[in-house]
């Protein structure tokens, strides 16, 4: 039985909570995904400098997300906590494939206050 929550979701048959990378993704207008944010709190934001604003996904664990709905790119990201998300990312015309433990350190009381802030939101790139 899975139970959803604001951070993520638990398997209550086998208690692995499942998470994201903690990314905000959107479309530019060439139907590219890209970072539009990065929340702080989860594996994307521990990962450093690895990831950045404006990087291009070119796909989730081997999958292609070309002109894939956002919802479906989010899919693919989330995953049992702990274990790993590799994105291959593409920043200056190189190609980059990043591997980011999903995690958060964020409770569902936590995310719901910060939702209801209001944000802005990074534009997305000219092209």
């Amino acid at each position: 039985q899975k139970v959803a929550g604001a951070a993520g979701t638990w398997n209550r048959d086998i208690a692995v909570r499942q998470v994201g990378l903690g990314l905000g993704i959107e479309h530019d207008q060439k139907g590219e995904v890209y970072i539009a944010e990065i929340i702080p709190g989860y594996g994307a934001f521990a990962s450093g400098n690895a990831l950045q604003p404006y990087d291009i996904i070119r796909a989730v664990d081997g999958r292609s997300v070309l002109k894939q709905p956002i919802k479906t790119v989010s899919g693919y990201t989330i995953g049992p906590e702990g274990s790993v998300c590799t994105l291959r990312v593409s920043r200056s015309g190189k190609i980059y494939d990043v591997d980011i433990t999903r995690m958060s350190l964020v409770s569902d009381h936590d995310l719901n206050d910060r939702n209801r802030l209001i944000r802005s939101k990074i534009a997305p790139p000219s092209s």
